[in-house]
Formats: C-alpha cells, sequence, structure tokens
C-alpha cells in the first residue's frame, strides 16, 4: 500500500533519511527526477484537482506508458517528456506524448514537464503534417477517471484529423459530453 505522504519522483516512503536527502525538502535527490508531493497531493495551485485525481492514480503492477519507454519505442523526446504512435489510433498518425516521470494527473507535473510536454507537441505536429498531411488536429488530455482517463500515466493526445473522418467535426473536444456539445443549435 503506498503511503499518504511518498515521494512522486521515486517513490520512496517519505522517511527521515528520505527528506535529508531533498534541497529545500521539495527537490528529490535522484537525478533527473523531479518534485515531491506535499502531504496528500500533488505540488502548485491546482493542488485540490490533483488530490481527487490522485496524483498516482490507481495501484497498477505496471505501467503500460512506462514499459514502451523503457523498450525504446519513444520517436522523439527531450530530457523531461517523450512522444510515441497511440497503440489503438483513432486516426493514422495519433500520438501521445507524456512526461517521463509517471504520475497519473497533469496538474501534479512541475513547471519544467508541463513545458517540455508543449516543446514536443510541436515537434510531433511537425511530424505528423509531414508523414499525414492531416487538415486538423485535436489535442487532449484526460484527467481522472471521470473525465475518461483509463492508463493513470499523464499523456497528452495529439490526434490528427481529416476531412471527412467524422459526418460533422463542428465542435471537437466538446464531443466528450455529447448532450452539451452541439451549442450552435442554440444560437441558430
Amino acid at each position: 500500500m503506498r503511503s499518504s505522504r511518498g515521494c512522486s519522483p521515486c517513490r520512496q516512503v517519505i522517511s527521515a533519511e528520505h527528506v535529508a536527502s531533498f534541497q529545500d525538502n521539495r527537490i528529490c535527490a535522484d537525478p533527473g527526477r523531479g518534485v515531491m508531493s506535499e502531504p496528500g497531493g500533488a505540488t502548485g495551485p491546482l493542488g485540490a484537482i490533483s488530490k481527487a485525481v490522485g496524483e498516482e492514480g490507481p495501484e497498477e503492477s505496471s505501467c503500460p506508458l512506462c514499459d514502451r519507454l523503457t523498450r525504446g519505442e519513444e520517436f522523439v523526446g527531450n530530457a523531461l517528456a517523450a512522444a510515441m504512435w497511440d497503440s489503438f489510433p483513432v486516426n493514422p498518425g495519433h500520438v501521445l506524448v507524456i512526461p517521463r516521470r509517471h504520475l497519473a494527473g497533469y496538474f501534479a507535473l512541475t513547471q519544467e514537464e508541463k513545458e517540455a510536454i508543449w516543446h514536443l507537441v510541436d515537434a510531433v505536429g511537425e511530424r505528423i503534417n509531414q508523414d499525414f498531411r492531416p487538415q486538423g488536429f485535436n489535442i487532449g488530455i484526460n484527467v481522472g477517471a471521470a473525465a475518461g482517463q483509463t492508463i493513470f500515466h499523464v499523456h497528452m493526445h495529439v490526434i490528427p484529423r481529416y476531412t471527412g473522418d467524422v459526418a460533422d467535426p463542428r465542435g471537437g473536444v466538446r464531443w466528450v459530453i455529447r448532450a452539451r456539445a452541439p451549442y450552435w443549435k442554440d444560437i441558430e
């Protein structure tokens, strides 16, 4: 069972010895890792959302995205993030951009990790444009089970869109809540 106060980067239970290895009691001494979580949740102004969602997500014996990183399946990356082709693409060229550090919720990431992910979104967009020539994109993150997250390692979907891939693309990501998606019907 996980401790309610664990080091999110290296997953050690916080002990006096472990705390002593942190600079300012927040930066994990493990090289290349990130920020320690506060008791009961993530760091940052959206900690309440991260606490509700759960920084590490439900118990998993193995993370499929961490496993893919270990196998070297990324096609572009930087020190804090990596991009890989989606194993179950909704369209040709569908990519996942993930932090290298295993965390469930986007709001638990450090600012540097968020910037690293967005930097890769730009590189991924260029690659998808070159290889697949889409007419548009949907870019999004599911945070928490209520939002549809099924793999509890933060991952941003970069989904190329093609003319005719759906009958009516109006509203794009608004269709996550079907009944509220066609807002234009209320104003026509």
